[in-house]
């Protein structure tokens, strides 16, 4: 049962168990500001604006352009992570020194487009996850901030 960690251990080395830690890490923290940011700014300005009213409406618009925005701002970081996790795998040879060096070279090699290669069932997913995320918790919100 623990023979994959085993093996990993005995043949890569400790260190290989946290490999892809730090692109991954990054990658959490830039879709949590990304989809609470931009959901905040978008449901305030829309209120404030009085182009919509806050209701599930707004908030699912809201979850919909926050999985986008997170989107933007992380596949890059997933391009990247799964560049870092994957390299050096069956003996071959470390491509990348750190993140910041597989994020150029990736850039450098693919262009602007190829950090985004593959985002579209990503983005699927984000939007969707978001839209059920928000509504959930602007109605759960609501119903323990309710003093009646």
């Amino acid at each position: 049962e623990y023979m994959g960690l085993q093996s990993i251990w005995k043949i890569e080395g400790p260190r290989q168990l946290y490999r892809g830690v730090v692109p991954t890490s990054l990658r959490a923290a830039v879709v949590a500001g990304a989809e609470l940011g931009s959901y905040d700014f978008v449901k305030s300005r829309l209120v404030s604006r009085e182009i919509m009213q806050d209701g599930p409406t707004l908030h699912f618009i809201g979850g919909i352009l926050a999985g986008c925005c997170a989107i933007t701002f992380s596949f890059p970081l997933d391009v990247v992570k799964t560049r870092m996790i994957n390299q050096g795998k069956d003996g071959a040879a470390l491509l990348y020194k750190n993140t910041l060096d597989c994020l150029v070279k990736t850039f450098k090699e693919k262009g602007f487009f190829g950090i985004y290669q593959g985002c579209s069932p990503a983005l699927v997913r984000q939007v969707f996850s978001n839209i059920i995320h928000f509504m959930a918790f602007e109605q759960l919100l609501r119903f323990f901030s309710n003093d009646d």
